[in-house]
């Protein structure tokens, strides 16, 4: 039993062979169902066995005698009565080919819907042929040759089929098989891509062979790979581009006649990005944040507080100091992290299409007098835009803490951002992964609390995962001196900054840890401390 399940799972896990592969031609889907619905016109109520039976002996009959004409008739009657088999279409295809005067755009969507009829694999290959030769009759040698590539992917060892594609690349040259824009890239480009590599030798320069009709200031033409990139296509516009005939290729191969194309670039998205280096409010300094945008004109602004008992998962699993928030997370903030404490709407200096601009965003009022905490500021177009939404996570406090490790446990040390100097009466918590609480304590004079060694040696959902810090009075009666409610704010250093090797506080052993400021994770009145040193039992 366990070899048939072995090679059950080998052929699962198998990679696809080769004609696998999907072939598809845009538009040409569309094209033969609509004509197959012509044809089905023809019999609306739908046709006998015997017309069915009749149509086919006369297209059979005409295909003996060469008279091609009749035979494609025939065979569309023969379709048009319904219950038509993969070799009808197929049939009709080659006479539509073969009667004067051919028809290789009907011949192309009958081979088509034969293609997609048949089993996947060498039964393909007929109609794959017809749409080849369709395709060369309609001077499209792109597509023939995309064709024959499809024919060698289910056929890799015949040699007839590989005759073929390289005798259509002699005749076809250096074709351009498709154009990817990028309109987000500064400056915006679009790389061209071949039927077969560009020449690698090094005597010749890309843009000796491409010209804009009419110039583009500024364009530059750039290879890179196996593609050709123009860099500086203007925004909004369909540019026209030449491709000198002799465009070296691989193999002996030249462009063997001018191409022209029309490259249409479409206007940037809009965009919203805040800068996310300062997520602390400055105190002495106008409380205002960096903000680029493109394409907007007005922004609808929302400030949503984040719920105390929300600040560890929300550090955890959405935000990370120092980066901003986008997409479906920060439309989500509203409704799954806090509550909304402001909402208003501002206009943007004037609009200039598809450049970035940048600007000072001043904050809400509400903002710096709503007190402490971790407030998001959510920006989202107001102007009719279809751009997503971003979001600015902002810390209002001047409450940092410094945090040791030794053996006799940890020691933290809560200190104003501002004076730098340590506070006391300041309540600290150490909360555990799963957010419950492992132990807490009020800072002495020094500005320092201690939680003994068990506290820091959990595993699992009862690690120790952050540490907070909130003035005392106002979680729990204290005798300590009233704080003020509000929170004098200051920048904390732009990294972390290490500290010597020290002793905990007031302990005569010394510590293997080393002393961090650490920027807060969570609101003033709460801030979380990075884990402390390298050790896993705590932090």
């Amino acid at each position: 039993m366990r070899l048939p399940l072995l090679l059950l799972l080998g052929l699962l896990l198998a990679p696809p062979p080769a004609w696998a592969q999907e072939f598809d031609l845009p538009g040409l889907s569309g094209d033969a169902a609509g004509y197959q619905r012509e044809l089905g016109r023809r019999f609306p109520a739908g046709a006998t066995p015997q017309q069915r039976a009749t149509a086919e002996a006369r297209a059979v009959q005409a295909e003996r005698q060469q008279n091609w004409a009749a035979a494609a008739q025939a065979w569309e009657e023969r379709v048009a009565a319904g219950e038509a088999r993969p070799e009808h279409w197929l049939a009709l295809a080659r006479a539509l080919l073969q009667k004067s005067p051919p028809d290789p755009a009907r011949a192309l969507q009958a081979a088509w819907v034969n293609f997609q009829t048949v089993p996947s694999g060498p039964p393909e290959i007929a109609g794959l042929l017809v749409m080849a030769e369709a395709l060369q009759r309609l001077d499209r040698p792109a597509q023939q040759l995309q064709a024959l590539q499809a024919v060698l992917q289910r056929a890799p060892d015949n040699p007839r089929y590989r005759q073929m594609l390289a005798e259509a690349r002699r005749a076809a040259g250096l074709l351009v098989a498709g154009i990817d824009t990028e309109p987000e890239a500064e400056p915006a480009r679009a790389c061209l891509r071949f039927t077969v590599p560009l020449a690698k030798r090094t005597d010749w320069q890309p843009q000796d062979w491409v010209r804009a009709e009419p110039p583009v200031p500024g364009l530059a033409v750039l290879r890179e790979g196996e593609q050709l990139c123009l860099a500086g296509l203007p925004h909004g516009q369909s540019t026209r581009v030449v491709l000198r005939a002799g465009l070296p290729a691989e193999d002996g191969l030249r462009l063997n006649k001018d191409a022209v194309l029309r490259i249409a670039m479409p206007d940037r998205a809009a965009r919203i990005v805040f800068d996310a280096s300062r997520f602390l409010l400055p105190r002495g300094q106008a409380q205002q944040v960096g903000l680029a945008t493109v394409n907007l004109s007005a922004l609808a602004l929302k400030v949503v507080r984040v719920g105390e008992r929300n600040l560890v998962p929300f550090g955890r699993n959405t935000w990370t100091a120092g980066e901003a928030i986008s997409g479906w997370a920060a439309d989500d903030l509203a409704e799954s992290w806090g509550r909304t404490v402001w909402e208003g709407r501002v206009e943007l200096p004037a609009l200039q299409p598809n450049r970035v601009q940048r600007s000072a965003l001043p904050l809400p009022e509400a903002l710096r007098t709503a007190g402490p905490g971790l407030y998001a500021l959510i920006a989202r177009p107001a102007d009719g835009s279809k751009g997503g939404a971003a979001a600015l996570p902002v810390i209002v406090t001047d409450l940092g803490l410094t945090a040791w490790r030794g053996p006799q446990g940890l020691a933290v040390q809560a200190r104003a951002f501002g004076a730098g100097r340590p506070l006391a009466g300041v309540q600290v918590r150490l909360l555990a992964a799963s957010n419950d609480i492992l132990a807490e304590a009020v800072t002495e004079a020094d500005g320092t609390v201690r939680f003994a060694a068990p506290c820091c040696a959990a595993r699992g959902p009862w690690r120790p995962g952050r540490c907070m810090q909130r003035w005392a009075t106002t979680w729990s009666r204290s005798t300590s001196t009233p704080r003020p409610s509000t929170c004098p704010t200051a920048a904390p250093p732009a990294r972390r900054i290490p500290g010597r090797s020290m002793p905990l506080p007031g302990s005569t052993a010394a510590s293997t840890g080393r002393a961090r400021w650490c920027r807060p994770r969570c609101c003033c009145a709460t801030a979380a401390a990075h884990r402390p040193t390298s050790r896993p039992g705590c932090g």
